[in-house]
Parts: C-alpha cells; sequence; structure tokens
C-alpha cells in the first residue's frame, strides 16, 4: 500500500475516535455520583499523561531539570490564578434534572457550603488541557508520519507504524473524553464543546500529512520553544488534576473508597500504555 494513503486512513481513524470520544459526555446522564467518579478518573489520568508523557519529552528536548522545575512551576501557578479566577466546583451540573444533583446518602459538608460552591464556572481548565493534549498529539502524529516516510512500504515500516498508530489510537478518545468532561462541568453547551472536539480531533491528523508532505513546520530552532511549552502544559495538568478535580475525594468521603479505584484506574491506564513494548510510541521516536 502506498505510504501516504496508509496514513490517511490513520488519521481517518483517529478523527473518529476522537470524536466518539469527546462525544461520550453528550451522552451520559450527569448525576452526582458519575460526575464524581468520572472527573476522579480524568484526574488520574491527566496526572499520569502529566508525569510520564509530557515531563519526559520536555527533559528530552530541554536536558535541564532546574528550568523544566521552573517553567512546570509556572504552569501550575497560571492556571492555578485562572482556575482562582473562574472558581466552579464540581458538585452542581447545570445541565442536569435538579432531581439527579442530589445524593442518596449523608454529606460531611454543610447545605452553607454546597450553596456557596454551587454555579461558579471554571471556564479555563479545559484551556490548558487542549493545549497540552494538541502539543502531545503533534509530536505524536509527526512520530507516526516520520514512521511511513521512508519511501517503500516494507514489513519493518509497516508494523513500526502500526505500532505507533496503536498507542495513538487507545489513548484518543480517553483524551478526547477528558477535555469534553471538564468543559460539560464547567457548563460550556454541547454546540461549543463539539467545536473544540473537532479542532482537537483534526489537529493530529493534519500536523502528520503536513510533515509526511515535508513541511516542516517546527524547524530545530523551534525545539526549545516546544521543550518549554510541554514543561508549561505538564504544570497545568497538575495544576488541574490536584487542586480542581482531586479535591473531590476528600470532599465526598462517602465515595472516597470508588473515587479512589476510578483514580488510580486512570493512572494505570496511562502506564500501561507507555509500558507495553509494542505499544511505546515514544521508543519510535
Amino acid at each position: 500500500m502506498n505510504p501516504f494513503v496508509l496514513l490517511l486512513l490513520y488519521c481517518v481513524v483517529l478523527v473518529v475516535l476522537a470524536w466518539l470520544g469527546g462525544s461520550l459526555p453528550t451522552k451520559w446522564n450527569w448525576n452526582h455520583v458519575r460526575m464524581q467518579l468520572v472527573m476522579s478518573f480524568i484526574a488520574g489520568f491527566m496526572l499520569a499523561v502529566a508525569l510520564v508523557q509530557l515531563l519526559p519529552h520536555a527533559y528530552g528536548i530541554l536536558g535541564d531539570g532546574r528550568t523544566i522545575g521552573l517553567t512546570i512551576l509556572g504552569g501550575l501557578l497560571v492556571m492555578f490564578l485562572l482556575i482562582r479566577a473562574f472558581d466552579y466546583h464540581h458538585h452542581h451540573f447545570a445541565d442536569a434534572p435538579q432531581k439527579s444533583l442530589s445524593c442518596a446518602h449523608d454529606h460531611d459538608h454543610t447545605a452553607e457550603a454546597h450553596a456557596a460552591w454551587g454555579g461558579r464556572k471554571n471556564s479555563f481548565a479545559w484551556v490548558g488541557l487542549i493545549f497540552g493534549l494538541g502539543l502531545h498529539s503533534i509530536i505524536e502524529a509527526v512520530a507516526l508520519a516520520a514512521a511511513l516516510q521512508a519511501g517503500a512500504m516494507n514489513d519493518a515500516a509497516f508494523l513500526k507504524s502500526v505500532g505507533i498508530f496503536l498507542a495513538i489510537a487507545l489513548h484518543k478518545p480517553l483524551d478526547a473524553m477528558s477535555i469534553a468532561s471538564v468543559m460539560a462541568v464547567s457548563h460550556w453547551p454541547i454546540r461549543e464543546r463539539m467545536l473544540v472536539i473537532a479542532v482537537y480531533a483534526v489537529l493530529g491528523p493534519l500536523a502528520a500529512c503536513l510533515a509526511f508532505l515535508g513541511f516542516y513546520w517546527i524547524p530545530a530552532d523551534t525545539t526549545v520553544a516546544l521543550g518549554f511549552a510541554l514543561a508549561f502544559s505538564c504544570g497545568t495538568f497538575l495544576c488541574i488534576s490536584l487542586s480542581d478535580l482531586l479535591p473531590e475525594l476528600q470532599f465526598h468521603s462517602h465515595d472516597r473508597g470508588k473515587l479512589s479505584a476510578c483514580l488510580l484506574g486512570g493512572v494505570g491506564l496511562v502506564i500501561v500504555l507507555e509500558l507495553i513494548p509494542f505499544l511505546n510510541h515514544s521508543s519510535s521516536r
């Protein structure tokens, strides 16, 4: 098969997977328990992406631990200030029926605290998400294009491209679902959510096609900026997961076991995808 045709097939599948993953939150009945479980899973997923994927990429480019640490700190503080300015507690969901927002068990917080936290928006958390995941998607896409760029498609090149494609495909729906879910609990309308998901879905495939065709729009002299961007994104991910999502584990002590299990599930999924040898696309770069 022609390598570019195969790349186009890969890209179509990746766009569909991202769209399906982003569409899932629009089809859920966002009751209290499901909302908290999904957010805990996404918090673990984001935490692991930050430390297992974004941080190693940034270090591979910059190679300076102190510089990376300061950049991560900057990303964390910027995201924290944005979240603090547009504070929203994920206990309330405007699109759901009011009756499904109540819990069938006792809370360890007061009605006054619930009311105080009830209706604020956190509109900027998803921006940090799509920035970091978009950068990571571009890097993966360029790696996929490089695997197919050798010309004649032999068995070794085909298997290498399949490994990278599978690694991308397995987490692409989860990335899109994370963006859409954070936007959903931040009261963003479905139309805006799906528009953002559409942009994210085509970002990687577009980068892969441009890279394959020889449009090296990330030249060598901008790789340092890319390293800083990845480290900054790592900080935003850490902030969103640790200060905006994970506090639910403590706030909702009645569901702590289930929430902790979902958190560990999100972390474990990223680790498994990185450790399975034939799916570890980082070794192909």
